[in-house]
């Protein structure tokens, strides 16, 4: 997500942050940093754990990585969340459309409301209605 002025200038449907899910947090910063220039901040979620923010120019964060365990069924991949105005009218939507909530929804201290979905096709996606006190 970005803010100009403190204002969130992501729209309804647009691209609003990434996150990569990955075991090797650090050789996936050592690239993207070198491929990019992208430096990273960490920063304790609600949980407790680190969660690294992603920015491009050292100021607003637009994604970020989450470490996962390293017996993770689930390969290593970026999530897009796109921002909507409604999560759960969007949970609804995707639903009566075959496709299907991979978790959440819920809330997330300081962002807003996330829920991680997929499409019929099986094309994952994330949303997020996103708060008015987001740190980015």
């Amino acid at each position: 997500m970005t803010r100009i002025e403190g204002e969130i200038v992501s729209k309804h449907g647009e691209l609003n942050w990434v996150e990569l899910q990955t075991c090797n947090v650090e050789g996936a910063m050592k690239l993207y940093g070198e491929l990019y220039g992208w430096t990273f901040q960490a920063e304790e979620n609600e949980n407790g754990d680190v969660y690294w923010l992603i920015s491009n120019d050292g100021n607003f964060p637009f994604g970020g990585i989450l470490t996962v365990p390293e017996d993770s069924p689930e390969a290593p991949r970026w999530i897009h969340y796109f921002h909507i105005e409604d999560v759960d009218s969007a949970i609804q939507t995707t639903l009566n459309n075959s496709g299907k909530v991979m978790k959440g929804p819920r809330e997330v201290k300081g962002v807003g409301r996330v829920v991680w979905l997929q499409d019929a096709n099986g094309a994952e996606f994330g949303l997020i209605t996103p708060s008015s006190e987001a740190p980015c």
